[in-house]
């Protein structure tokens, strides 16, 4: 039996602006995505099988719920043969970079099946394109290399041109469940039309975020929380501003505020999760606070990169 891993993860800075070329930050999480790959080889050799998200079925599987997965196996076949075998993914929640992990969960699993030597940086290649030909070729690649390399990242694809620089770990981040799931594709496309109607607003916007990305490797760097939090604060109203809060939300944010040093939406945005980074001596207050409106919550610990071992 394979075993492997890969953590999910949580933007910091540059929703949207990324897809565009522009530069982000994002932060694994110490949640991770498992896959187990149990060889067949000894028995009849049949088409393999998917067991992922509650749905059991010979591949190719549900493309709806398995897309990812039958894009990697498809892959392996076409570059190095057919082989049988059971692959099952125990998940993590949506919102979370679930695709990434699994993709590069399960190119690594497939890779020790397949007897490959693949490093890393062979790993995130081999992940990338397999995550782009999924997303009609428009993925940006950022959640694939935390997925990868792990810890926080400033991650950069400027036509092709891909650049990829670990950062010091944060303290004092949380992850708060919104408690609404919402559609990253729907949203993307909604900001791409909003983008060719008012381009030179957004590239405006988008150069904003780049000052935000930049200054926020800095107060990270420096391990100045503080002025990280007031960052998140001025990029949630960037965000706020292109429609991607709620009233909801806003609600939430505010009222942990007292608690924190900033806290903004992470990811596409209208769901999913708010990341927050709370004041030393209010941490417990802060989840307290959450425990009692029983909202969802887990602290960010930045978890490494994919992870193999065979059993």
């Amino acid at each position: 039996m394979i075993h492997s891993s890969a953590p999910g993860k949580l933007m910091l800075f540059g929703e949207h602006s990324v897809v565009y070329g522009n530069p982000c930050i994002a932060t694994s999480i110490n949640k991770r995505l498992d896959v187990y790959l149990d060889d067949k080889k000894n028995e009849v050799m049949n088409p393999p099988i998917i067991d992922a998200l509650g749905i059991r079925a010979k591949f190719p599987s549900d493309w709806t719920q398995h897309k990812f997965l039958n894009l990697t196996i498809a892959k392996f076949f076409e570059k190095y043969g057919r082989k049988n075998f059971e692959l099952t993914t125990k998940p993590i929640p949506k919102g979370l970079g679930s695709s990434s992990a699994v993709v590069a969960a399960a190119v690594k699993a497939l890779s020790v099946l397949y007897n490959l030597t693949m490093m890393d940086d062979e790993i995130f290649k081999f992940s990338y394109e397999i995550v782009k030909e999924g997303q009609n070729g428009k993925a940006s690649g950022y959640d694939i290399a935390v997925a990868v390399y792990g810890g926080t990242i400033m991650y950069e694809n400027k036509y092709g041109c891909i650049k990829i620089k670990k950062l010091t770990n944060i303290k004092n981040l949380i992850a708060i469940d919104t408690g609404v799931k919402s559609s990253t594709t729907d949203i993307v496309r909604e900001i791409s039309e909003k983008k060719r109607n008012c381009q030179q607003i957004f590239d405006g916007i988008f150069k904003i975020i780049n000052k935000i990305v930049d200054e926020g490797e800095k107060k990270i760097t420096n391990e100045n929380y503080e002025g990280l939090g007031e960052l998140m604060n001025i990029n949630h109203g960037i965000l706020n501003a292109m429609g991607l809060s709620t009233s909801e939300i806003e609600i939430l944010i505010n009222e942990i505020m007292p608690y924190c040093y900033g806290a903004k939406i992470s990811g596409a945005g209208r769901g999913d999760y708010i990341i927050a980074i709370c004041k030393d001596s209010y941490r417990e207050n802060l989840m307290n606070y959450l425990r009692g409106r029983k909202i969802e919550y887990f602290e960010i610990l930045q978890d490494k990169g994919i992870n193999v071992e065979i059993w």
